[in-house]
């Protein structure tokens, strides 16, 4: 979601002006992605009771390895434990508008995933990477973690991520420290086994 208001933001007539973007575990075109006696399902479960609520709690698999941090978070009186389906809907249309704003904003790039992630298919994240490499900039990277889950940020790893980004911003045009870089054209769905400046 937070990849999809980022581009989506860099199209607005006031975009923001930022250095460059980094983009953690990126959710686009998920609609695509489904086959369309799936889009239908998912079009019929939105639009007659709209009001509906699910878990996303129980809908959502393991996010991260940090569990204890999970069951905390989930106490938290801001966060969202229920959420009506026509929301649900509106995030994945959302989703996949930002994908139309992909090629748009020609700035320095950092891509994270984590090969553990199942929230974001690994084919996805491919056809991301795909796109970006298109303007084939040397201060766009992408890194993949192959302990990462979906929630990067807070897994008990996230020392190592959050050392690349800092690495990153510094001089995006230097390796990454963990150097976990890899081109954009690496199948994300293979462990990778060559590092790349």
């Amino acid at each position: 979601m937070g990849a999809a208001l980022t581009l989506d933001a860099m199209t607005w007539p006031e975009a923001p002006l930022v250095s460059g973007l980094i983009l953690a575990a990126p959710g686009l075109r998920i609609l695509q992605t489904l086959s369309p006696l799936e889009r239908s399902a998912f079009w019929l479960a939105a639009h007659p009771a709209p009001w509906k609520e699910l878990d996303s709690w129980a809908l959502t698999p393991v996010v991260k390895d940090n569990q204890a941090f999970m069951t905390e978070n989930m106490k938290a009186p801001l966060v969202q434990g229920d959420i009506r389906i026509d929301g649900f809907y509106g995030v994945v249309r959302f989703m996949d508008r930002a994908w139309t704003s992909l090629a748009r904003p020609n700035l320095p790039t950092l891509v994270l995933y984590g090969e553990k992630d199942l929230v974001i298919p690994c084919e996805l994240v491919g056809r991301f990477n795909k796109a970006l490499a298109a303007q084939n900039r040397p201060d766009r990277k992408f890194a993949q973690y192959p302990n990462g889950f979906h929630l990067l940020l807070w897994d008990m790893e996230a020392d190592q991520v959050l050392d690349d980004i800092a690495g990153w911003i510094e001089t995006p045009d230097d390796p990454l420290p963990s150097g976990l870089g890899r081109p954009f054209d690496t199948p994300v769905c293979q462990a990778p086994t060559k590092a790349v400046s």
